[in-house]
């Protein structure tokens, strides 16, 4: 999807499409890019040193091995996974002041709201996407159970996609902030993991397969980029998708958390209707999410016109469409920047409406991978 890079307008992140019925990938981007052509034909020197010191890295592959927080867009598979365990039932709720406090304790894990969201279920949770829901989830799941829950989704461990040096990402754990930082598991480790935010390493295209997972009620294939090949003198042989085994869930559970992302983008109190409206031809269920670089004090708010680019907030942002019958799932992650759904909401127009209409007018396929 060629319009997706173009969406990017060279600004620093990655994007990710796939087809959750086989696997396939249909959109793979890294942006700022470069033109690859000097490097087959003989690239200068000077040339080469610039794209290595472009302080935008263009040479770095976000889509295959950007390291980010995933976020906001924790929260959908935190829900499954609470779900099925028996943690929480779609009713349980909670009384939300703008803050959570572990038991016999002080400090205060801030919503994003100062004002707070007052009674909040799994579904509202979701739709206006309320910090101290997951922190009191976080607090009842424990820090073992979010990293099964997520592993279950596929992070952690490499994807397996049909490219070289795919990092397998990081689900943290006591163990390893023992030997990697010396210091023990607090409490509050597990409080802001239950918000995608801490110790947290995940790749754009983890969290491209996992809400595949989501969009497609656990059915699951393995992510592949080729489509098809030939060897000299021998018939095309076409990749054939590779079922991996399913994730288990009632259709309850199923319903509850889609329906409540579906609702991110309809209701009025939805964190996405703003970047989505009421216009989309298609059904969409979709989560933002936002990713900080460092933490303001509590009397103060975040203003992105006072704060330098490079601390600026990533945005996130998941998606897949249509809800019933999904066709495609959708990362977009943007650096420094809080356009990530305006990003998807070009794409999804593009795959959904825009190449379709090509389509039927030409009579025929077009390509759709970058």
């Amino acid at each position: 999807m060629g319009s997706s890079l173009e969406a990017f307008n060279k600004r620093r992140g990655a994007a990710i499409a796939l087809d959750p019925n086989n696997g396939e990938i249909l959109a793979f981007v890294s942006s700022p890019t470069y033109d690859p052509n000097p490097l087959v034909q003989g690239i200068s020197n000077q040339a080469y040193a610039k794209l290595q010191h472009d302080p935008n890295l263009p040479l770095y592959n976000r889509a295959l091995k950007g390291s980010y927080a995933i976020g906001s867009p924790i929260k959908p598979f935190l829900a499954i996974g609470a779900l099925r365990n028996h943690i929480i039932t779609p009713d349980t709720m909670i009384q939300d002041p703008g803050f959570y406090k572990v038991p016999h304790t002080r400090h205060r894990f801030r919503d994003w709201t100062l004002a707070g969201h007052g009674w909040v279920n799994l579904s509202k949770a979701i739709i206006v996407s309320c910090d101290t829901y997951f922190y009191h989830l976080a607090d009842l799941l424990g820090i073992r159970q979010i990293d099964s829950i997520m592993h279950d989704f596929g992070f952690g461990q490499r994807v397996g996609v049909d490219l070289p040096k795919e990092p397998p990402g990081l689900l943290p754990t006591p163990k390893w902030k023992r030997k990697h930082k010396n210091k023990p598991w607090y409490t509050g480790d597990t409080i802001v993991a239950g918000i995608g935010q801490g110790y947290w390493i995940t790749t754009p295209l983890q969290i491209a397969n996992a809400t595949a997972m989501l969009a497609n009620r656990g059915i699951h294939y393995k992510p592949h980029l080729l489509h098809h090949f030939q060897i000299t003198d021998q018939p095309i042989d076409t990749i054939k998708p590779q079922p991996l085994p399913p994730l288990k869930a009632t259709d309850k559970t199923w319903h509850v958390v889609m329906h409540a992302m579906q609702q991110v983008i309809t209701s009025p109190s939805g964190t996405g209707r703003r970047h989505f409206g009421t216009d989309a031809p298609y059904t969409v269920a979709a989560k933002t999410g936002t990713v900080q670089h460092f933490g303001v004090k509590a009397d103060q708010r975040y203003n992105a016109d006072t704060i330098p680019e490079h601390l600026k907030d990533n945005s996130t942002f998941i998606a897949f469409a249509p809800v019933k019958h999904p066709k495609i799932a959708l990362i977009v992650v943007l650096e420094n920047n809080s356009e990530a759904p305006n990003i998807a909401r070009k794409a999804l127009d593009y795959y959904l409406v825009t190449k379709n209409s090509r389509q039927q007018h030409h009579g025929t396929d077009i390509p759709h991978k970058t």
